[in-house]
């Protein structure tokens, strides 16, 4: 898990306003008592659109939620793994993993709008939220993990003859922990075990820069990928629920 969600309760969301043209928050609702102080920061700053996240294992927390008008949207699962104690797999030999090199930003852009067209994610899933709009999200983000190191500190880049074929933003928690940020494969490529190579590659990074683990955030839907995870040693720690809240409802 990220260390935003084990730390913070609500914060504004200034990049879920600009893609939805909506006062957007974010939250992280770990117990019932934090529901008031929610709430009331939301009332407060006039948000219009609320996600919020909170742990499956808590279902009073739930239950209060659900009666308060929040709608389930998604649910997300997080793995680790060690770096310390056990050996990388190989990456596959048909794939070629690297860094990302100046210049391959709109490859990696077109990748993520490839991969994401249609994602059953809590943004597609909310009916009242603009489907293209839901797909540009994921091609923003790619390009911002590009860009800045504050969103990602590396891209990694996976090529099938000599074409970027998919990518896996990283970055190193205070603790210095490999966190997954966003990752896409091409469909053109599905099949060649694309996912595997970038999280190898992540873990080799992670291993290079002293990393103790590394850690994954996944859809509960995703089976493939949690298979993949699984594979690799990583094991299941921890999950939460996506809720989204409309105040204007």
């Amino acid at each position: 898990m990220t260390e935003a969600e084990k730390t913070r309760i609500v914060t504004l969301s200034p990049l879920d306003e600009e893609r939805f043209g909506i006062k957007s928050a974010r939250a992280t609702i770990n117990t019932a008592a934090d529901f008031p102080e929610v709430l009331e920061f939301c009332r407060a700053e006039g948000v219009v659109f609320l996600i919020a996240r909170c742990p499956t294992g808590n279902s009073e927390t739930v239950h209060l939620m659900e009666q308060n008008g929040f709608k389930l949207m998604d649910t997300l699962v997080y793995y680790d793994r060690d770096l310390t104690n056990t050996p990388l797999p190989p990456v596959p030999n048909n794939i070629t993993v690297g860094t990302l090199r100046a210049g391959e930003e709109r490859e990696v852009e077109k990748v993520a709008a490839k991969a994401f067209q249609n994602f059953v994610g809590h943004y597609h899933t909310d009916p009242r939220l603009d489907k293209r709009k839901a797909d540009e999200v994921y091609s923003s983000w790619a390009m911002r993990c590009c860009a800045s190191r504050k969103v990602a500190e590396v891209v990694i880049i996976a090529k099938y003859d000599g074409k970027i074929v998919g990518f896996y933003a990283l970055k190193l928690t205070p603790d210095r922990v490999v966190e997954g940020v966003l990752a896409g494969v091409d469909p053109s490529a599905q099949g060649l075990k694309v996912g595997r190579a970038l999280i190898t590659g992540g873990l080799e990074w992670g291993l290079a820069a002293g990393a103790p683990g590394m850690s994954i955030a996944t859809q509960l839907i995703n089976t493939k990928m949690q298979r993949v995870l699984l594979n690799l040693r990583f094991e299941p720690v921890a999950s939460f629920y996506t809720f989204h809240k409309w105040f204007d409802e």
